[in-house]
């Protein structure tokens, strides 16, 4: 019975299944000055969901 109040385009990004891997994202980001509005890991795998102010540049940086 619940309405969706907005969408927002995220991204998904596999890390490897170790401690510190969300850091080395984050701070990856950070340095492109990409800041993070939400970020939830999904159900079943080592995957990470990130809502960026700049989705663009947050896939260009993780590319490389």
């Amino acid at each position: 019975g619940m309405g969706v109040a907005d969408e927002r385009e995220v991204f998904v990004v596999n890390v490897a299944n170790e401690p510190g891997a969300l850091g080395e994202v984050a701070r990856r980001l950070s340095d492109a000055n990409v800041n993070i509005d939400l970020a939830y890991t999904t159900f079943g795998g080592v995957r990470l969901v990130f809502g960026t102010d700049d989705v663009l540049s947050a896939r260009q940086t993780l590319a490389t």
